[in-house]
């Protein structure tokens, strides 16, 4: 969860230098970064422009190797470097305005230096706290301050000022979540000794600086000698490496596309690059598997930011490998381009294996509506991500991990269903498009939908009704779709999990009447799911 990577990132920063005998910005960066700093934190206000050019490359070396770079007390240079957080040393900008203003996921702390500071200072709505200076004179009780900030709050708070290797220890141990230190590389790049003490104390490691990938066509080369170990090449006559790739004879070829981009169906902060590699495969798919075709091959455009780094992009085709690999998919190939934030547009190749196209336009009255399994666990996940809470790892799974039902579309094929559609937008939203499609009114109602105990607990402490859940939740990739309730009763045989959601009438002058009318599903462009209504 958020909290605790926000921890294990604090556990040892760096206060930068920028004194006239120091080194410059940037490479106090690379060494600090190579000796174990996980945050920088740039406490000095840069107006010069000669400054600021250092100060970019330096944050654009922090974002390579996913190190935070924090600014303090300077909103307008956060702003202008896309630094990843600010520290607030006085009282300034609201909250709210600051995340106007540096967007919405940025870190803020606050500095707390004298115990009465902190009576008004701790809020949950800071990400931490830094606490400090200590120890400036040796009679200070440097620890009062520490103790009364960590009784008032269980946010992570960060230690500074004067702290050395034999005084760390006392912080740690009264809780603090990490050391800020000063002048951790010397003139000549070496780590001084007291600063080394107490990362190699802490347990912070040194390691490997990664660069941004440079080379387009290099970068091509590895990705597609890494995709040659994904199965079901056969399906490719000629294989990626070529202007194009020749795909084997296909009686009835199904095509489908699908974007995932960052800060819309992707946060770094959740998810590693290996599961958004899988995520984007697995929902990629899922429309083939709601058309009754087999997937045959998968095409991906990456577009990468220039501080993201090559391992990065392999990690993203190693989870893409994985899902490939379950579905029985290969990959035909795509091309790569450089952009201001991570994307991967997806485009889908497959064989239909009905002769009977399953569409939204379908429909019937006097059917039943159903849905493959449960719903509204995706959602339920997403929240928990929003709100840092780790308690429904079930649900966070379920909206991290999605699983195209190849399996539940193979039934309803032999059960000759023609309406079907998969769940992507939320089962409010996606019945909508089948009863206008379809000319018809749906009622829903949920009364026989069954949920976990997790999502039943998540319910109840979000004081959520689960029905407004399950029906607004978005990312489920269960299948949706119509038939008689005899027919519905052999499919249950085989899909234990599926129920009913509703049943189809004759068109009444609306499209979907449902229990909650106050409610509605996800659309880009109109409305962001970043609140629970009551």
């Amino acid at each position: 969860m958020f909290q605790e990577i926000l921890k294990k990132k604090l556990r040892l920063c760096l206060i930068l230098d920028d004194g006239p005998s120091s080194l410059s910005i940037p490479e106090q960066v690379i060494l600090a970064i190579k000796n174990g700093i996980s945050t920088i934190i740039l406490k000095h206000k840069c107006r010069e422009p000669d400054k600021l050019i250092p100060i970019e490359h330096a944050v654009n070396i922090c974002k390579t190797n996913h190190i935070l770079f924090i600014v303090s007390d300077d909103i307008l240079l956060a702003k202008s470097i896309s630094a990843d957080g600010i520290i607030l040393e006085k009282t300034g900008p609201s909250i709210p305005l600051i995340k106007s203003l540096l967007g919405e996921h940025v870190i803020i702390g606050k500095t707390i230096r004298l115990p009465n500071d902190s009576k008004q200072a701790i809020s949950n709505l800071y990400d931490f706290f830094l606490s400090g200076p200590f120890f400036k004179t040796p009679n200070e009780n440097y620890l009062t301050l520490l103790k009364t900030v960590l009784k008032k709050t269980s946010l992570p708070v960060v230690c500074f000022g004067r702290i050395t290797d034999a005084n760390y220890k006392q912080c740690i141990e009264q809780g603090a979540a990490g050391i800020c230190i000063d002048h951790y590389i010397t003139r000549s790049g070496t780590p001084q000794v007291p600063a080394e003490k107490i990362r190699l104390a802490i347990g912070s490691d040194a390691r490997d600086l990664l660069t941004p990938w440079q080379d387009e066509f290099d970068l091509i080369e590895k990705l597609l000698l890494s995709s040659k170990s994904i199965n079901c090449q056969s399906a490719l006559v000629i294989p990626p490496g070529d202007d194009a790739s020749l795909l084997s004879s296909l009686a009835r070829p199904t095509i489908t596309t699908d974007t995932q981009r960052e800060g819309v169906h992707f946060r770094k902060e959740w998810q590693t690059y290996e599961e958004i590699g899988e995520k984007a495969v697995s929902v990629t798919l899922s429309d083939l598997a709601a058309s009754f075709a087999t997937p045959v091959a998968v095409f991906v455009n990456l577009s990468l930011t220039e501080t993201i780094s090559e391992d990065a992009v392999k990690t993203i085709y190693k989870g893409m490998a994985a899902a490939l690999d379950r579905y029985g998919c290969a990959l035909g190939g795509g091309n790569v381009s450089r952009a201001k934030e991570l994307s991967l547009d997806l485009f889908a190749i497959g064989e239909s294996y009905s002769t009977v196209y399953p569409a939204r336009t379908q429909a019937l009255p006097g059917e039943g509506i159903y849905i493959s399994g449960p719903v509204g666990k995706a959602r339920a996940g997403l929240f928990s991500l929003m709100r840092n809470d780790p308690d429904f790892p079930e649900l966070i799974h379920a909206f991290k991990h999605p699983v195209a039902r190849f399996d539940a579309a193979r039934i309803l094929f032999e059960n000759q269903i023609k309406c079907v559609m998969d769940i992507s937008d939320g089962l409010l939203g996606d019945i909508t498009h089948i009863a206008r499609a379809s000319g018809v009114t749906v009622e829903l109602d949920l009364s026989q939908a069954s949920f976990s105990e997790q999502f039943f607990a998540f319910s109840k402490k979000y004081n959520q009704i689960p029905e407004k859940m399950a029906l607004q939740g978005g990312e489920d990739y269960e299948l949706m779709f119509t038939c008689r309730p005899e027919t519905f009763d052999q499919i249950k045989k085989k899909l234990p999990e599926a129920f009913k959601a509703g049943h189809v009438k004759e068109f009444m002058g609306t499209s979907v009447i449902q229990p909650f009318p106050d409610i509605f599903s996800f659309q880009h462009g109109k409305n962001s799911i970043d609140t629970l209504s009551p």
